[in-house]
């Protein structure tokens, strides 16, 4: 492991995903833990840098493992995207208020999402654009020509 996980203490009983998503409920995080959110907060503001530069839109798709708006682990993410103005997408809100099963879009050996997942994931991103056309390089660009006249299914 990196250095640094050693440091993790673990939880009786949990798998060691469910440990390290509690750890994320923890007031201060451990050192491994807040490193990487402090590499993720300058990846995004690297990112919205080069789209200011070179004249796109950033959204950012949160995994379904990252879980519903309200927990931990999503706020934190979600606060470092809106700091530097990125929108941020929910996907497991989105499958949730489909009414589908989270656990339907991850092959059920691992964490990798399914085909199903990934279906789930760009009808999420598409919903997403299709109610805030105006990423989509303005109302005149050519996402959303295409975006207006593919439709959600294409």
């Amino acid at each position: 492991m990196a250095a640094g996980w050693k440091d993790l203490t673990w939880i009786d009983g949990m798998a060691p995903e469910e440990e390290i998503w509690a750890m994320f409920a923890r007031e201060t995080l451990p050192a491994p833990l807040a490193a990487g959110l402090g590499y993720t907060a300058f990846a995004l503001e690297e990112f919205k840098t080069r789209a200011r530069r070179d004249g796109f839109a950033l959204v950012l798709l949160t995994t379904e493992a990252v879980g519903p708006a309200g927990q931990p682990m999503f706020d934190r993410v979600a606060a470092l995207a809106h700091r530097v103005q990125i929108e941020v997408v929910n996907l497991h809100d989105y499958i949730v208020g489909q009414g589908l099963r989270v656990a339907d879009a991850r092959w059920p050996h691992d964490w990798h999402w399914s085909p199903t997942g990934h279906r789930w994931a760009a009808a999420a991103v598409f919903q997403h654009l299709a109610a805030n056309q105006d990423i989509c390089e303005g109302r005149q660009g050519p996402l959303h020509r295409r975006l207006v006249s593919a439709g959600p299914g294409s």
